[in-house]
């Protein structure tokens, strides 16, 4: 009896070596979770990964009940704190009381990089850093390649607010300021330019000439133009006389490029508008200065506010692209090209459609004529516009005045847009890449749109929205 009751107790014992109870103290064989963080806690210790130690990986990362928000801006780096990086972080207080107000919350750390690598590097290397859900900043390019090899590692986030970024390339990282190559995309169709390329019409008034000189297309708008008056007929130069035909519509836009002549153009953006134009058909023309004085019979030249309306084409849309390098310069064209439409609209009784086309430094220039913006159809491209007849502008600048007590700059708009775009995302379902929640699709926290996309050749995401400001003659405003 005895020896079978010795047989029984050594198969017991056998089944339980084999078959561990689960959650038990005398449980000696680990799952397989357990037996992959034994092997990897009892690995022969090897030499770090990077310049970092051994941060944990992101799947061992703690995360912390809110969302750890990392902002780094340059406050104090030359012994005072700069206006616009302070008033970026004034513009995210309010973006995150209203995301507060929609039940998301972060807890928000602010570090002041001095503007040198070497403080970014040492406020990345504490372990307390590693928790971070996303980092605002650093604004410069030195300061930012001292924060991302270890971004990368753990897949935090990281967001250049301000700087448009020339070397720096990362999965991780994203662009707020818009791709420069982008930057007159939303001109084409101003310009009748479709977006494939090509453009929305492609007859040819003037038998394939891309540039004509000033006398040879004021010769020949001339003839156009003395054709009858609005509504009896709109006129067409022919391609290959000039002679003026019969013609129920015009296909294309009369588009001219105003010179400011000695008072100096903008070069660079003469050559993007003309590199965008390709083989669109435009005319030139200078403002000399030197024609002003009317005539004193029929038999003295034309002024030079005469020859500019004798370029108006009184059947389409007349597009007229100032190239003024200057504030004055762009005043006296705006000036003369609405002296020029008036002049001629009173002595025809007939409308023209005018569109006047600018460089992005006409956002900045507070000196120029905003009726004439109105009246002549102003149209720019910029990174940001803050227009004050916008009820999502106004209101925000309201809080701002009353929590700072000044008017917020460009920068403090995009700080809250920085907190709307991507703070917000990170309440969403951490399965979701974070790539995913805020890539190829346009948002519009206040006023300017945004779009991010990785450019081809680049693992970077890049803001590819500029704003298309349009002013309109019913004195409204649209940003597209």
């Amino acid at each position: 009896m005895k020896r079978y009751l010795l047989y029984i107790a050594f198969a017991l014992a056998a089944i339980f070596a084999v078959l561990p109870v689960r959650g038990q103290w005398w449980s000696t064989v680990p799952r397989p979770r357990e037996r992959a963080e034994q092997q990897y806690d009892t690995r022969p210790e090897q030499e770090p990964d990077s310049q970092w130690g051994r941060p944990p990986q992101p799947s061992q990362r703690q995360t912390a009940q809110l969302p750890e928000i990392a902002v780094m801006l340059p406050l104090a780096g030359t012994g005072s704190a700069d206006n616009d990086f302070t008033e970026f972080y004034k513009g995210m207080l309010l973006g995150l009381e209203d995301l507060k107000l929609r039940g998301v919350s972060a807890r928000v750390t602010l570090y002041d990089t001095e503007r040198s690598p070497e403080k970014v590097y040492s406020i990345v290397s504490s372990p307390s850093f590693w928790s971070t859900s996303l980092v605002i900043g650093p604004v410069y390019e030195n300061e930012l390649a001292a924060l991302l090899p270890l971004a990368e590692q753990l897949q935090i986030p990281v967001v250049s607010p301000l700087a448009t970024l020339r070397s720096l390339d990362s999965p991780v990282l994203y662009q707020m300021s818009p791709d420069p190559a982008s930057r007159y995309d939303k001109l084409r169709s101003v310009f009748g330019i479709s977006s494939r390329g090509g453009y929305s019409r492609d007859s040819d008034a003037f038998g394939g000439t891309n540039s004509l000189t000033d006398n040879d297309f004021w010769s020949r708008w001339r003839r156009a133009n003395s054709a009858p008056m609005a509504g009896e007929g709109s006129v067409e130069p022919n391609s290959e006389t000039g002679s003026a035909t019969g013609s129920a519509t015009r296909s294309q836009k009369n588009i001219i490029l105003l010179s400011s002549g000695p008072m100096g153009d903008d070069e660079d953006f003469e050559r993007e508008i003309t590199t965008l134009l390709g083989g669109q058909n435009f005319g030139r023309f200078t403002l000399t200065g030197t024609r002003s004085q009317p005539r004193r019979g029929t038999g003295g030249p034309p002024t030079e506010s005469e020859e500019l309306a004798g370029l108006i084409d009184w059947g389409r849309e007349n597009v007229f692209v100032v190239l003024g390098g200057s504030e004055m310069a762009v005043d006296r064209a705006l000036t003369t090209i609405s002296t020029s439409y008036n002049n001629a609209s009173a002595r025809g009784s007939r409308r023209a459609r005018i569109r006047v086309v600018g460089s992005s430094r006409w956002a900045s220039w507070s000196n120029l004529d905003k009726n004439l913006f109105f009246r002549l159809g102003a149209t720019f491209v910029t990174s940001y516009y803050i227009s004050r007849l916008d009820e999502r502008s106004a209101g925000f600048e309201r809080r701002y005045l009353t929590a700072y007590g000044s008017v917020p700059s460009r920068a403090s708009y995009r700080g809250y847009d920085a907190v709307r775009i991507f703070v917000q995302p990170l309440a969403e379902p951490s399965y979701i890449p974070f790539s995913d929640r805020v890539g190829d699709v346009t948002l519009t926290p206040l006023r300017v749109p945004y779009r991010f996309v990785r450019p081809v050749g680049l693992s970077r995401h890049v803001n590819a929205e500029w704003a298309l400001v349009e002013f309109n003659s019913d004195f409204n405003i649209i940003i597209k």
